[in-house]
């Protein structure tokens, strides 16, 4: 179930994409780590490097402190591979990083 982080801006976002993305990273999360809850910690929010496509509506970072532990580099292996290319996903640690960024 994807839940919002308090203060979390989603309303605007410009890539119907990342709506995709957010129900693929939920649908991993839940079925195949039992994850109870997937959060969205920032989506138009937030301060965010040079170049970051969030004000741009296309990126969204999720809460990874509640994955499984030792499981995070297995999960983004299969985010990864479940967006494909047109995705950049970076695991940042405190948060996964997710963007429609289209080469």
């Amino acid at each position: 179930m994807l839940r919002l982080k308090k203060g979390v801006i989603v309303n605007h976002l410009t890539a119907p994409e990342m709506w995709l993305a957010a129900y693929v990273v939920d649908r991993i999360l839940q079925h195949n780590y039992s994850v109870p809850y997937t959060t969205i910690t920032s989506g138009l929010d937030g301060v965010h490097g040079k170049g970051s496509l969030h004000p741009k509506g296309k990126a969204l970072d999720f809460r990874t402190n509640d994955w499984p532990q030792g499981k995070a580099e297995w999960i983004t292996a299969e985010i990864i591979k479940a967006l494909g290319k047109q995705y950049d996903v970076v695991y940042e640690g405190d948060h996964l990083h997710v963007e429609f960024d289209p080469k």
